[in-house]
């Protein structure tokens, strides 16, 4: 177990909870990892992934609601473990640009989805890329994030600095782009997307 993830985990819950962030009733309770084991099969994964779905396995998002009522980052609503795995299915070998070693685990709701590196091989190995056809900036999919732990450090000093805030009247994720820029520069050093924007 990555005790240092862990601590990000819990300290997200506490700030979300002392902010009575909106977010907090859409989310699903954790799983197992046995469970979330059986769901994702041979696939292997940081263990950092296990432990986000003991955490929750993601927001229950066939409610109704306006995008950003999911969002926990910006453009970012985390996939229950049996939907990633049925957007994993569908998307690979049938998208060019989505190879079989990427992984789905979060989503706009807007067609954009945030892909993990699971090729432990390769130098990208956990990190998280944007996967948006409509990019204009890049082509399809580029890194954004150095890993789900700078992901959450980030989430977290983004919450803390006030670049990320709920709007408790539309229950929606508001957002401060410079600010947030800054930020997620500082924690994802390695993150391809950041030097562009």
């Amino acid at each position: 177990m990555n005790d240092r993830f862990q601590g990000l985990l819990k300290n997200l819950n506490a700030l979300l909870n002392s902010i009575h962030a909106p977010i907090l009733k859409r989310l699903n309770k954790g799983i197992t990892t046995e469970d979330a084991s059986r769901v994702f099969g041979d696939l292997q994964f940081p263990e950092e992934v296990f432990q986000l779905y003991n955490w929750h396995n993601g927001m229950a998002l066939e409610e109704k609601g306006k995008i950003g009522e999911f969002w926990l980052f910006s453009l970012g609503a985390i996939l229950p473990a049996e939907m990633a795995m049925k957007i994993y299915k569908m998307k690979v070998g049938n998208d060019k640009y989505w190879d079989i070693d990427k992984f789905p685990l979060f989503e706009s709701r807007g067609g954009e989805y945030f892909l993990i590196d699971i090729d432990k091989n390769r130098e990208t190995y956990g990190m998280i890329f944007l996967y948006s056809v409509g990019a204009v900036d890049f082509e399809v999919i580029i890194s954004m994030y150095d890993s789900l732990e700078s992901l959450f450090e980030t989430i977290i000093r983004c919450f803390q600095q006030g670049a990320y805030f709920y709007n408790h009247i539309t229950k929606t994720l508001g957002f401060n782009p410079d600010l947030e820029r800054a930020i997620v520069r500082k924690y994802n050093p390695r993150a391809d997307y950041w030097k562009i924007v």
